[in-house]
């Protein structure tokens, strides 16, 4: 699980970089989490943005440091839990 969510957060970051910049904030804007938006329903889907933002990332530097915790505690936290097979 820890390696495909790895991989999950690469594609989507590569996709992230791929957009202008209008683009990039356009999504950011619809998968990011937006307080206001998440507490007084804002648009459609707001309840999912806690799981999508997980997935966006604001450069190299953010989505290397995540992704580097990701895979240093990760294979602990499956260990514990158990492996997804």
């Amino acid at each position: 699980m820890t390696w495909s969510l790895i991989a999950i957060n690469l594609g989507v970051f590569a996709y992230q970089w791929s957009l202008a910049a209008s683009e990039n904030e356009a999504l950011v804007e619809r998968f990011g989490v937006l307080p206001d938006a998440l507490i007084h329903g804002g648009h459609p889907g707001s309840l999912v943005t806690p799981l999508t933002s997980m997935f966006l990332h604001g450069g190299l530097g953010h989505v290397l440091g995540n992704l580097w915790f990701l895979y240093v505690f990760g294979d602990n936290v499956e260990e514990a839990l158990g492996r997804v097979r």
